[in-house]
């Protein structure tokens, strides 16, 4: 008996199925991430968005504005690191006028936690926020 004939038989009967579904459509998407306060000379804090759907990050646009003295020690996929090496990225990388700056995260499964951890060393509080574009698949 073949998956479809089975299903039918288990329908008939009342009875209920998990069936996986593969994604049907994939497209390019912003997920934002919330307003953070990082605490000045020192201070540190992580930003966390947790996408609804399947999401694997290519490119994060931090507004220039802010990103003046931050320092990015890490991004995380789940409990994930996604940088190659243990050290601080200046997050003026990242603006919006940066090239050159596509990423291949890992995917995140639906409301898997996207995490930047933040270092805040300038003598003024900042108030980060970024977006993150990448692919979700449907």
């Amino acid at each position: 008996m073949n998956n479809a004939a089975a299903l039918r038989e288990l329908r008939m009967r009342g009875a209920t199925a998990v069936v996986d579904v593969p994604p049907t459509r994939s497209r390019r998407l912003p997920v934002g991430f919330p307003s953070t306060v990082v605490a000045p000379a020192g201070g540190t804090a992580t930003a966390n968005v947790q996408p609804q759907i399947l999401f694997r990050g290519e490119r994060f646009v931090i507004p220039r504005t802010i990103a003046v003295g931050l320092l990015i020690t890490d991004i995380k996929v789940g409990n994930r690191s996604q940088l190659a090496a243990a050290n601080a990225l200046p997050a003026e990388c990242y603006t919006e006028e940066a090239w050159g700056t596509d990423m291949h995260l890992d995917t995140a499964d639906v409301s898997q936690f996207v995490s930047i951890l933040l270092l805040n060393p300038t003598l003024a509080a900042i108030t980060f926020n970024a977006l993150l574009i990448g692919r979700a698949v449907e």
